[in-house]
């Protein structure tokens, strides 16, 4: 691709992305090996590239079982693969084990363990970091569903001016509730903690919830409502829209956004807040014939 830089002084640089790749599946197995890359000029500004001047081989194998029984699919792998940049220094390598388990009731429960021996980040070296998660979900009924992960591991602490390995934890929740066939109710809790490695000091710790309603009146109209609070910048946001859709073609919807500064996320803490900022919005789209 081609543009111009930022200054728009008329001078224009050039970058690509390439992707190469071999596959091989079978009915219970499966190999993948590659290369891609990214160019230091490389956009995607319309993309979800969000990151260029890359080089990275890899190769990636699993297995799939099916007992059909109690258990009725098991699939585990691993992949692995090393990254450089156009500089030829070496960004990271790593290996990822992952594993999942297809359980009744939609229930299904994966893990995922990763293994960094070495990661450069501005420009410091940091090895020996690792990841594992936990992840499960199910779908009890029509009208209750719930899941939940949790995570653990020594991770970079990027924030900082000389990045440090750091011991992270995190866990959420979240669950959906079909009241009626108009109405949906469900909510969410997210809690995420870095300390240091001998566990004496906190770089971060906190916490996000939300509560999220829809209600489909009828076809064209319907409400959603959303409130979140996030702990780390202790703010509550409260999301109403409403929208009239009679066609594809012909949309209204009126809707707002508020952040408040609250202390914690209770009744008087929120009605005691003060609104920092609010905006109003609105659209209409009609199609004529």
């Amino acid at each position: 691709m081609s543009d111009n830089n930022f200054t728009f002084d008329g001078e224009s640089f050039t970058g690509n992305a390439v992707e190469l790749e071999f596959r091989r599946e079978t009915e219970h197995w499966g190999l993948e090996t590659g290369y891609d890359h990214k160019t230091p000029t490389f956009r995607a500004d319309n993309g979800f590239i969000s990151n260029n001047n890359k080089r990275r081989v890899y190769l990636q194998s699993f297995w799939v079982y099916t007992p059909d029984k109690l258990i009725s699919k098991i699939v585990g792998g691993f992949h692995t693969g090393v990254e450089y940049n156009f500089e030829r220094e070496k960004k990271s390598r790593y290996t990822d084990f992952f594993g999942s388990v297809v359980l009744p009731r939609q229930t299904r429960l994966n893990v995922n363990i990763t293994t960094i021996p070495f990661n450069r980040f501005k420009n410091i070296d940091l090895k020996n970091l690792w990841d594992l998660k936990v992840n499960m979900n199910s779908h009890f009924n029509k009208s209750f569903a719930l899941g939940g992960s949790f995570s653990k591991g020594v991770n970079t602490v990027t924030f900082l001016d000389i990045p440090e390995k750091g011991s992270s934890n995190s866990f959420s929740l979240w669950t959906r509730l079909k009241v009626s066939d108009r109405m949906q109710v469900g909510g969410t809790y997210e809690n995420h903690r870095m300390m240091t490695l001998d566990k004496k000091e906190e770089y971060y710790s906190g916490y996000l919830t939300g509560i999220r309603m829809n209600y489909q009146y009828n076809r064209a109209l319907s409400f959603r409502l959303l409130g979140q609070y996030n702990d780390f910048s202790q703010t509550f946001q409260l999301q109403p829209l409403l929208s009239y859709q009679p066609s594809p073609f012909t949309i209204f919807y009126i809707g707002s956004t508020s952040n408040q500064i609250a202390d914690n996320f209770s009744i008087s803490s929120i009605q005691e807040s003060q609104i920092n900022d609010r905006q109003l919005f609105l659209k209409f789209q009609y199609l004529f014939n």
